[in-house]
């Protein structure tokens, strides 16, 4: 495989469950449970992560499901809470990609400012959506299990911020 190949790779592998994440939606939940990723990457914590304003708990679950011990009710009603993910992160995605299209169109004016409107309308739709998430999280799982959802997460932030530079590697 080559260089460029697994750079294109790894940025897919780091950009598009950070998406996905930050709704609340797991990256390949038709894996099971266990990690998705090798463990040696496990820990690493991209820096859009960092960045919302919502913790996204959901793929430290469903990559610790054995170690938090969910039941069976507990992983169907978490997989039932993420229905309605995917369009919500559809349309973000939607606007997302018009407003990145018109400013690299050079689109200036009423135009712009309707794409910029429509991507603030987006995010704020996508915080809700995340609060709302995390309180059904809350509800489904004990008060022990999320303490160990928030120290494993905790783990994962600490491990990224001493493992990264502030770009993360990219030289800007």
């Amino acid at each position: 495989m080559s260089k460029l190949s697994r750079s294109a790779i790894a940025v897919f592998m780091a950009l598009v469950p950070a998406l996905a994440f930050a709704s609340g939606y797991p990256f390949m939940p038709h894996l099971g449970p266990g990690p998705v990723i090798p463990p040696a990457r496990q820990v690493q914590l991209p820096n859009m992560y960092k960045l919302a304003p919502i913790p996204p708990f959901m793929p430290v679950i469903f990559r610790n499901m054995r170690k938090l011990g969910i039941t069976p009710a507990q992983r169907r009603a978490l997989i039932g809470s993420l229905k309605g993910n995917e369009l919500l992160m559809e349309s973000a995605m939607s606007t997302n990609r018009t407003l990145h299209e018109d400013i690299l169109n050079n689109v200036t004016g009423a135009s712009l400012h309707a794409a910029i409107d429509a991507v603030a309308k987006s995010q704020d739709n996508l915080l809700h959506h995340s609060v709302a998430a995390d309180e059904k999280i809350r509800k489904i799982l004990t008060p022990a299990q999320m303490t160990m959802v928030v120290s494993l997460y905790r783990e994962m932030e600490s491990a990224h911020q001493q493992s990264s530079s502030p770009t993360n590697g990219v030289p800007y």
